[in-house]
């Protein structure tokens, strides 16, 4: 029987490199029972990862030839999770352990925003949407929609998906005090952007959304079929849009009346077409409803 002639200063070398069992037996060229006797033998401890300026990475399976090429290609750790079949927590672990840094995906870069992209963001911050820039941070934002408006949000991070970051399902860990029930979201972030900047200072003009009139021009049918998905709902003889928090309403009756549509108001402040209009206001957002919000026009 071949003696395997292992040297005991490579084996503490490498295990204190931070390999397993497994990988020094692939360096060394023998199996892993081989490593796993020879460490018995000359006492040294098994490795369950390493210490690297003072703070320890749990040892991973992942082979590091495996998670470079796509941590190269700038993926979040959420989505080279769902490319390898493990959880986000082994990836984020794995980077840290194989020291694979990439670039923080919430640091601003400035990024191209397409007209198309403008018109839905529009739309997005109208409705439900918010943006957020703190002190000297560049504007950033959230997509966030229920589990029933799923491919809805899907719809949204297809068409900002050079903005923004992969869908998530988030399910709360706190349950909802009158039902009790753990309500799922989907959400997305809009990554910060120097290009944003404007525009959230466009609707946050004292640190409180409101309608701005620099984007009446702006408007689009496709902004006003977004702005009406998110907070719209059907009437018994028209339709009308949640804008209860926006105070400027001169401005919404003037984005209205650029479509030839004149708007009223109801004492809680939410925007009512009238029947009159009905009609005119289906035609123009029609094209861009999705199929699953067509509840809301029907």
């Amino acid at each position: 029987m071949r003696k395997l002639n292992i040297s005991k200063s490579k084996l503490i070398k490498l295990n204190k490199g931070g390999l397993s069992d497994t990988q020094i037996g692939k360096v060394l060229g023998v199996q892993t029972s081989m490593i796993w006797l020879r460490r018995k033998q000359w006492e040294i401890k098994p490795n369950g990862g390493v210490t690297k300026n003072g703070k320890f990475y749990k040892q991973t399976q992942i082979p590091k030839e495996l998670l470079q090429p796509l941590v190269e290609k700038e993926l979040s750790d959420y989505k080279i999770a769902k490319i390898l079949g493990y959880n986000q927590a082994t990836i984020y672990n794995a980077r840290l352990f194989y020291k694979l840094n990439r670039r923080n995906l919430t640091v601003a870069v400035k990024k191209r925003i397409t007209k198309k992209q403008l018109e839905l963001l529009i739309g997005h911050v109208l409705g439900d949407g918010h943006l957020n820039r703190r002190q000297s941070i560049n504007a950033h934002g959230v997509i966030s929609q229920g589990e029933k408006q799923k491919l809805y949000a899907e719809w949204k991070v297809k068409n900002l998906s050079s903005l923004c970051s992969e869908l998530k399902k988030r399910v709360r860990n706190i349950p909802d005090k009158r039902n009790g029930l753990y309500y799922v979201s989907y959400d997305a972030s809009i990554h910060a952007n120097p290009n944003l900047n404007w525009l959230y200072d466009a609707f946050y003009k004292n640190g409180k959304k409101d309608v701005p009139e620099e984007i009446i021009e702006l408007v689009t049918p496709l902004s006003l079929a977004v702005w009406f998905m998110d907070d719209g709902h059907r009437t018994e003889c028209s339709v009308s849009i949640a804008t209860n928090a926006f105070k400027r309403q001169d401005v919404i009756k003037k984005i209205f009346q650029k479509f030839g549509i004149e708007v009223r108001f109801h004492k809680q402040g939410a925007t009512y077409i009238p029947a009159k209009y009905f009609q005119k206001f289906k035609n123009l957002i029609e094209p861009y409803i999705l199929p699953s919000m067509e509840y809301k026009l029907a």
